[in-house]
């Protein structure tokens, strides 16, 4: 599953994540910044990773771009996709 991918991705030692699935939504996985403690929910549908907002942040092919883009955000600091 693509968010178990992100999930891995992920440094543990920067972030908190969770794989959240049943209720009404689709699954999700909540990542909560170590440093920042700036969080969010990530979706993964339609072959892209997507923000809460239903911004894009990668195609799930490109699970180091999307971690990259992630880790950025949670930072604070903004990240365009051609920067990737």
């Amino acid at each position: 599953m693509a968010l178990e991918s992100l999930a891995a991705a992920l440094d543990p030692g920067d972030h908190v994540t969770a794989l959240v699935t049943g209720g009404d939504r689709p699954p999700r996985l909540a990542v909560t910044s170590r440093r920042t403690r700036l969080c969010d929910d990530i979706y993964a549908a339609h072959g892209w990773f997507w923000w809460s907002s239903a911004e894009r942040i990668a195609p799930t092919s490109e699970l180091s771009a999307a971690a990259r883009a992630v880790s950025a955000s949670l930072r604070g600091v903004r990240v365009l996709r051609d920067q990737m």
